[in-house]
């Protein structure tokens, strides 16, 4: 016996448009509430934080009226010291310093040079001169400081500085075209040193040396966020801090340990009665810093004379 049916037994797929209205996305923002009861949670609850800095500092307005991208300043090791390097940093008006490498005619400029007692800097002398390397269209200003070898160390740890040595002496040369003097200029470069671990942190931990584009405006815009990421970081992590820390008191948190600390957090959004709320696991083991850190972020205020303190005591080296 044969029974005809309908043929089709596959399983209809339910509508996919909504016949009422969309509902209302969850907003977050500097007022809204939130507790340690959540169950069932998601992560990114540390956005509210950060929503709550980004509103109450007016930061779409702030960055509008002061971020200007006017003077870059080149400072660079001596594997930049060549023609091609300064060329390009003439060609977009770059203040520049390059640490020199050793070569037969600058050592015996630096022989020629009038040297001086060196105060300021940690030198025995410095000196100044202009020079022209073999393969340059112009002549430069070069700077230098020398040390005497025979000096004993100084106990304690020593600056990795770029040397290059003669008979007697030990020499640090930087080429610039800089008007400052040489003991300004000289702290100038040294800046440098400590921001090479943050470079290589920024690479690692905010995406800086993942370029999206093959387009230079492109990748321009990709590092100016990657840096103003991690400077907002910086900033939420002082909010943070201990109410009488001093600054040498301060220790440094990578973004890596700051993100999982506080920005992936457990969290759950809901609304009730028109109302959005953040509930946090009742284990969030920074309770105690967030309920710390939340109102100081909800005082921030513009006054008179720019933002008006939220900390009692300044902090202070």
């Amino acid at each position: 016996m044969v029974t005809h049916g309908n043929q089709d037994t596959r399983t209809r797929r339910s509508p996919q448009g909504s016949a009422g209205p969309i509902p209302e996305a969850n907003k977050i923002s500097a007022a809204t509430p939130y507790d340690f009861e959540g169950k069932n949670l998601t992560a990114y609850g540390g956005l509210l934080p950060v929503a709550t800095m980004l509103e109450k500092l007016g930061f779409q307005r702030v960055v509008e009226e002061t971020l200007r991208v006017e003077t870059v300043y080149a400072r660079t090791d001596s594997g930049f010291y060549c023609w091609e390097a300064v060329e390009s940093d003439e060609k977009h008006h770059a203040p520049f310093i390059l640490s020199a490498r050793k070569t037969a005619r600058l050592v015996e400029a630096l022989r020629a040079a009038e040297w001086k007692p060196s105060p300021r800097t940690d030198a025995d002398g410095q000196c100044e001169f202009r020079y022209q390397p073999e393969g340059w269209s112009q002549a430069y200003r070069f700077v230098a400081l020398r040390y005497v070898k025979t000096k004993t160390p100084e106990p304690g740890p020593t600056e990795q500085y770029q040397l290059f040595e003669t008979a007697d002496y030990t020499y640090r040369v930087f080429v610039t075209n800089m008007k400052h003097l040489v003991d300004l200029l000289v702290w100038f470069y040294n800046q440098r040193g400590g921001a090479e671990n943050l470079i290589k942190e920024a690479n690692n931990d905010a995406g800086l040396a993942a370029y999206p584009s093959v387009r230079g405006a492109m990748n321009c815009n990709h590092f100016q966020m990657a840096m103003l990421a991690y400077n907002l970081n910086g900033w939420r992590m002082l909010f943070n801090r201990e109410e009488k820390a001093r600054a040498e008191d301060l220790k440094h948190t990578t973004l890596a340990t700051s993100r999982l600390r506080f920005l992936f957090r457990a969290a759950k959004i809901w609304r009730h009665g028109g109302r959005v709320g953040v509930s946090y696991s009742d284990h969030y083991a920074e309770q105690g810093i967030f309920q710390r850190l939340l109102p100081r972020l909800r005082a921030i205020a513009v006054g008179p004379k720019g933002y008006a303190p939220v900390l009692a005591v300044s902090l202070r080296s």
